[in-house]
Parts: structure tokens; C-alpha cells; sequence
């Protein structure tokens, strides 16, 4: 095959000395301002990891930085989009993500990485014969990847497989794809389908503590006093888009009415959004109580919060189950369903709210 006929990003010449480790390391450093990484607060080990890929990537003269795949695992909020698309501004890579609805075939797949192509100025040609293609370096990021469709799964195994690494869509377009650097997200490691763990290296993603949530909102507020970001992240700690989300509304808020403190501002805000004073929604609190009265089965949980199931796995489960460094997990499973644990019964008991004692 001949791979000169496809286009592809050159960032030096082949004989030239790539840039120095000194300088790749510089520029990859988390406190370098330029770094791609800077600002990303937390998770130091996954960032770690990360780098390692991007400097060996950096040192090749197409960034190809297809020798290791990469599955990202932890609850909603805990920034896999967002290290996903750093770690593709740090391999300078075209980044394309998918997601699972999006997606119906493994056609699909291909038409996402062809438009990306395109808009990079590298855009896919027909190789030997007619829709025969190789792809060029570049990020391919399927978030949810748990969720996407059993025949899209199969074909994605061929394609992943380092030594295979074909991808034949249902249309009988074939694609050589030894050069894409796969990227994957799911909640848990045991959705992952079993030939993806395999050959997905995991990188485990943690919730935020309150600190490191008043860090982000700071990053994103840099005119804002600690304290101020400190009473978000008391609000909205451990998700940081619901944290940014609470800051923005607070920002209206004090523009509005400037004579109230911050605190006024921050107690108005949660009182709009149903948050109590300690900084939990009225729907994970709901939720708290019912199980203060005994088990809930899984499939009860979502008319004992009043939201669809989807929502409920998405953004309210998540927050009530994670466990961080400054906050043990507020609910368990048990054989019965959901239960309390220790942290979720001392939650109640602040708030003078009755339970009934474990037998």
C-alpha cells in the first residue's frame, strides 16, 4: 500500500532531530502556563500517565501516538471529556468524539473521522482501490462507550486491535487504522465489554473534593477571592460543571443586587436551584430520606427521586455514591437494593431529619 498517497500532519521532516526531551517536557508540564494541561486540577496520576504518551508522541514527526489506547472510568463529572480533549491539544493530533447516539453503525464512525479529516486539511483518499482508505495520526474519543450498539461494538473490536486494526463498515468501506490513538470513557470498568479491557490501558478518574472544586472555580473566576470560590464548592462541591454553572449565576446575581454579601448572593442562588444550606440538592436529600426509612430497590429509585432513570444514573446517583478525600460515600448497595452508609446517616442527623436504626 502506497501510504504516501494520503495526506497527514508533518510537524518536522523525518530526518530532522525532533525537538529535545528538555523541551517537550517543559511544554508538557502542568505548571507551564502554555502547557495544555495547565489548570486541570486534580487526578495527578491520569495526567501523569497522559504526558508520558504525549512526549513520546511529540518526538515523532507525524505525532503518532497510536502505541497505546487509553480507557478513561469514573462517574459523570469527574472530567473525562475534558482530559480528553487536553490530551489531544497536547499531541496537537485532530480530535474527533463520539458519542454513543450519535452512532449507529460502524459507517458512522468512519464518516465522523472523514469530516474531521476534512476540516483539518487532511482529508481521507481512496487508497488501491475505491473506498479503501488508511487513516491518518489523530484522537478518536468515544464517550459512553458502554452504550453503543452491539454490531458497532464488533466492528470496533477489529479496529482496535493493534495488530489488525481494520475497520469495515457495513457499506464495505475498509480502513486501516494503526495509526489512530483510541480513547474510550464508561462510569464503571465492569461495563466495559471484556475484549476492551484487554486492550484499553485504564486511567482512572476520581470525583473532586471541595478544595480542588474552589480551585476550578478560581482558575475560572481569577478576579474572585478564595473565600467566594470556597462557598461555591460548598454548594456544588465534587462536579465541576455544576459548580462553574452555580459561580456564573452567582456573578448575575451580585451584578443585580451589589449591596448583598456574597453569602447572600451564594444562599439566593442554592435557594433558586433547590440546595439546602449544607449544599445538597432537594433530590439527592429525597433520596436520602426514603433510604433512612430501609432499603430501596434499584428499579424504585427513580420514582422515589421523581426523575427518569436516566438522569438519576447520570447526575444524582453519581454525587450520593463517590467517595472522595474529604467525603465518604452517602449510600451503598447492599443484597435489599440501595442502602445508607455511616456518612449518608450523619448527613441526616445535621439536618434533624428522623431514620430508622440498622437492626
Amino acid at each position: 500500500m502506497d501510504y504516501d498517497t494520503q495526506y497527514e500532519h508533518q510537524f518536522f521532516q523525518m530526518d530532522e532531530e525532533p525537538p529535545s526531551a528538555e523541551a517537550r517536557r517543559a511544554y508538557l508540564d502542568p505548571a507551564n502556563p502554555v502547557s495544555p494541561y495547565f489548570g486541570f486540577v486534580g487526578n495527578k496520576r491520569a495526567v501523569d500517565k497522559l504526558i508520558r504518551i504525549d512526549f513520546d508522541a511529540l518526538g515523532r514527526y507525524n505525532h503518532c501516538c497510536n502505541d497505546l489506547s487509553v480507557a478513561f472510568i469514573g462517574q459523570s463529572g469527574c472530567g473525562k471529556t475534558e482530559i480528553a480533549r487536553r490530551h489531544a491539544k497536547a499531541n496537537k493530533l485532530p480530535y474527533v468524539e463520539i458519542s454513543p447516539k450519535s452512532i449507529k453503525t460502524c459507517h458512522d464512525i468512519l464518516c465522523a473521522i472523514g469530516r474531521v479529516c476534512e476540516e483539518s486539511k487532511i482529508p481521507l483518499i481512496d487508497l488501491v482501490r475505491e473506498n479503501n482508505f488508511w487513516i491518518p495520526p489523530i484522537n478518536v474519543f468515544i464517550d459512553e462507550v458502554h452504550a453503543l450498539a452491539p454490531p458497532v461494538v464488533q466492528g470496533l473490536l477489529k479496529a482496535t486491535e493493534h495488530k489488525d486494526a481494520m475497520l469495515v463498515t457495513e457499506k464495505g468501506y475498509t480502513a486501516d487504522c494503526k495509526r489512530v490513538h483510541w480513547m474510550i470513557a464508561t462510569t464503571e470498568r465492569g461495563k466495559l465489554f471484556d475484549a476492551f479491557d484487554t486492550r484499553f490501558s485504564k486511567i482512572v478518574l476520581n470525583l473532586y473534593t471541595k478544595e480542588e472544586v474552589a480551585r476550578i472555580v478560581h482558575f475560572n473566576n481569577p478576579e474572585w477571592e478564595l473565600d467566594i470560590c470556597s462557598l461555591v464548592s460548598h454548594y456544588c462541591g465534587r462536579i465541576p460543571r455544576e459548580a462553574l454553572a452555580f459561580a456564573r449565576e452567582m456573578q448575575l446575581e451580585h451584578n443585580m443586587n451589589p449591596h448583598l454579601s456574597w453569602q447572600e448572593v451564594g444562599q439566593r442562588v442554592a435557594d433558586d436551584n433547590e440546595i439546602d444550606k449544607f449544599g445538597m440538592t432537594y433530590k439527592r436529600l429525597a433520596i436520602l430520606k426514603a433510604l433512612g426509612q430501609g432499603p430501596i430497590a434499584e428499579k424504585r429509585m427513580p420514582l422515589v427521586a421523581g426523575v427518569k432513570a436516566e438522569e438519576l444514573n447520570k447526575f444524582i446517583l453519581p454525587w450520593l455514591l463517590a467517595e472522595t478525600m474529604d467525603q465518604a460515600a452517602l449510600i451503598g448497595v447492599g443484597n435489599k437494593g440501595y442502602c445508607l452508609t455511616d456518612a449518608g446517616v450523619e448527613e441526616l442527623k445535621r439536618r434533624n431529619i428522623p431514620f430508622k436504626e440498622a437492626a
